[in-house]
């Protein structure tokens, strides 16, 4: 496969206050990363209706006391349209993140186009399960693995998982 032009695209992702992909789920940490690793947005977000998340602050180490004196989405929701509208916007999990995109108010068909880099890295690397007649889905960190690819900062935070997902979409577009 012949390299893909990917001046036009961003990488996003939320840590949120939630596990299950539960659409009452909320934002807690946004970035968004283009395709040269320039940052365009990386911030807490404070949650405007839950107020504990136990399960999720086990794994992302966000507490409601690092974001209860931060912005709500509704304040910084100019800045992340600005930053995906007219772009091809690659997500590791597109399907969670999209739903808590569009949760927050956050309008995703002003983007080109929404790709998603975890079914992507299944076809690539993941195994054929007979049963479900596709492709086991792969954790960030596999697929990072699976691609030649490291950590940049600390996994299951916003900017390490979007710059996790450039890697492992350049990978792809790369082959």
């Amino acid at each position: 496969m012949a390299a893909k032009d990917l001046k036009n695209t961003v990488y996003l992702d939320t840590e949120t206050t939630g596990l299950n992909q539960d659409r009452n789920d909320e934002m807690l940490e946004i970035a968004i990363v283009d395709n040269d690793k320039n940052i365009l947005i990386n911030t807490l977000v404070k949650p405007t209706r839950i107020r504990n998340w136990e399960g999720a602050q086990a794994i992302h180490g966000i507490s409601p006391d690092d974001v209860k004196d931060v912005k709500t989405v509704k304040h910084i929701k100019d800045k992340i349209e600005g930053a995906i509208r007219g772009k091809d916007l690659v997500i590791y999990n597109a399907g969670y993140d999209v739903g808590i995109l569009m949760n927050a108010g956050i309008d995703v068909r002003i983007c080109n186009s929404v790709k998603c880099a975890m079914l992507e890295a299944a076809e690539i690397w993941g195994e054929w399960n007979d049963y479900f007649e596709s492709y086991t889905w792969m954790k960030l960190g596999a697929a990072l693995k699976a691609s030649g690819g490291a950590w940049e900062g600390t996994s299951h935070r916003a900017l390490s998982d979007a710059l996790a997902c450039r890697h492992v979409w350049n990978a792809i577009n790369n082959r």
